[in-house]
């Protein structure tokens, strides 16, 4: 599943067809979310991967420390979404099919919540959340689009810079 949400804990997209073991990279080219940042519809966004892994100067430091605080903000849309409907947090017992489309109409019952402000649910103990999965990072061969993205990566630390000095 891949999804991307905004600050305020609604999912923009969704993607739940392709099986558990699909690379990441591949659930996002064939996404509408990354049809929708080529297009600009985003603005000026872009996609930020993984943190830096030896993060060596204080500019490396604050990046990642930026990265990690974005990346909460999702880890916390997942949290509320999940207390919000505990089955997600239990496991959905039933034909992939059905589970996508219980996952995508959680989500928008989840974003109708936020956009009218219902409180968020509490930490329901009898519900027993197993902590997410960390998935090591898998090194990808050099290509032109990843010598783009570290260019962009190496504009985006120029900013942090900018703030340090």
């Amino acid at each position: 599943m891949q999804a991307m949400c905004t600050s305020d804990l609604q999912f923009l997209d969704i993607v739940t067809r392709w099986p558990g073991s699909t690379h990441d990279s591949l659930i996002f080219s064939n996404s509408s979310a990354k049809f929708y940042l080529d297009n600009g519809d985003f603005g000026n966004g872009i996609v930020l991967g993984d943190t830096l892994s030896n993060p060596r100067t204080q500019v490396e430091q604050l990046y990642n420390e930026s990265h990690i605080r974005t990346r909460n903000v999702i880890e916390r849309c997942f949290g509320v979404w999940k207390r919000r409907f505990p089955v997600l947090s239990i496991g959905l017992r039933c034909k992939i099919p059905l589970a996508q489309d219980v996952i995508v109409a959680t989500t928008i019952l989840h974003n109708l919540a936020c956009s009218r402000r219902e409180i968020e649910p509490p930490v329901d103990s009898d519900v027993l959340i197993p902590p997410q999965p960390v998935f090591p990072v898998v090194p990808v061969e050099e290509n032109t689009e990843r010598t783009r993205n570290t260019s962009t990566r190496d504009s985006i630390l120029e900013y942090f810079e900018s703030l340090i000095n």
